[in-house]
């Protein structure tokens, strides 16, 4: 096992260069990391689950559905109304890790979590589970950096700093055109209606054709920073944390799958330990993209805003003051699933403020060759800080 984080990154993606969601790809990757986990003395395993394959081909059914809905309301507008509530729900559910409707419609493929598990040797009193993703992304014209820079500026009016978040813009838009569907049906079709209809439609129009140029592109970038810097910084969390933890503290260290498909590892286990783990013992930290811009801990919420627990924010105020908050624009990380059924966590992760992500995010660069390794270094530092500190 190479403790050079460059050339493990490199061996990764040398040997599972696709890592697309429940793919071969992913799972040799996965056992890769086994050995390695296995290597440092950890209790290791890979827990079974069931994902698709991309979450833009999944945006991009729910809001074609919702552009056929308007096309329908000019003669069926009851129906209509249906079909836009089926897309506006389905995708409110899907987005807060809640339910799984309309994403039903694709098919289902087998993927896995990689689980470390460093047990309390006494009573537990605290259990402390670093997460970060082994899968990598699709890339489109989405994903480009001027689009990406555009996308996370926020508006000049403060009181407009919601439309920032293009899905809840585009959510918004579908329940509005439920909303007028009702209208249209008792009222009746008129030109001031149908031009409100087209000028809700914009939103969903174009977030559906954008995410079907990622489906159709169907090409999966390298994931060195996003995120197998992640990954890397698992394995040296675990060393440098393990021979000295406290015997009433917990260490678990997992890579989930299916994380770049909308967070489906994460949705799996919490889902699976939420009956399991006390929430009163158990804070997890994500960890994602760790180079290529300044660390920072997000805000999630890709439609409404979940504040990470105060005492998280606290501890790392006092321990990390140079790490601050960055509300995510769009999609999560590992650590809304655990947040949604009342675990306490919070990630941390690179952002480049010039354009609201990491450098090569999404994009074919994201290689070995453009990693930060000296900003790898320093975010591993802060986060082993602020664990300890969590730990003690």
């Amino acid at each position: 096992m190479s403790q050079d984080a460059k050339a493990w990154i490199a061996g990764i993606i040398e040997r599972c260069p696709r890592r697309v969601a429940g793919s071969a790809s992913e799972r040799r990757a996965h056992e890769m990391m086994q050995q390695d986990m296995r290597a440092l003395g950890l209790d290791v395993g890979l827990r079974g689950f069931r994902f698709n394959r991309s979450i833009y081909a999944n945006m991009a059914l729910h809001f074609f559905l919702a552009v056929v809905a308007t096309g329908l309301l000019f003669v069926q507008p009851f129906v209509a109304l249906g079909l836009h509530l089926l897309v506006g729900v389905s995708y409110w559910l899907d987005s807060n890790k809640r339910a799984k409707i309309l994403r039903r419609l694709f098919p289902f493929r087998a993927s896995q979590n990689l689980v470390a598990t460093h047990p309390a040797s006494g009573a537990l009193r605290k259990r402390l589970v670093f997460v970060s993703h082994i899968d990598a992304a699709f890339t489109g014209w989405i994903f480009h950096p001027t689009m990406i820079k555009m996308a996370t500026t926020p508006p000049p009016i403060k009181a407009l700093a919601f439309t920032s978040k293009s899905m809840l813009l585009a959510t918004l838009a579908v329940f509005g055109l439920a909303a007028l569907d009702a209208v249209v049906g008792v009222v009746g079709m008129s030109w001031p209606l149908a031009a409100l209809a087209a000028l809700l439609s914009i939103t969903p129009l174009l977030t559906c054709a954008l995410n079907a140029q990622v489906v159709l592109r169907d090409t999966v970038v390298p994931g060195a920073n996003d995120n197998l810097s992640g990954c890397w910084a698992n394995l040296e969390l675990a060393r440098r944390l393990v021979p000295d933890c406290p015997p009433d503290v917990e260490l678990v260290f997992v890579a989930t799958g299916c994380e770049e498909a909308g967070t489906g590892g994460s949705w799996a286990l919490a889902d699976d330990l939420q009956d399991t783990w006390e929430r009163a013992h158990t804070i997890i930290l994500g960890i994602d993209s760790l180079t290529n811009g300044t660390l920072r801990y997000f805000i999630e919420g890709e439609l409404l805003t979940l504040p990470p627990p105060a005492h998280l924010v606290e501890a790392i105020a006092q321990h990390a003051p140079e790490v601050t908050g960055f509300e995510i624009p769009s999609g999560a990380t590992d650590a809304q699933a655990w947040l949604v059924r009342g675990f306490d966590a919070i990630s941390f992760g690179c952002v480049d403020p010039e354009i609201g992500a990491p450098r090569h995010y999404h994009y074919p660069t994201d290689n070995v060759q453009n990693m930060d390794t000296e900003q790898l270094a320093r975010s591993v530092d802060i986060v082993e800080r602020v664990a300890r500190a969590i730990m003690a």
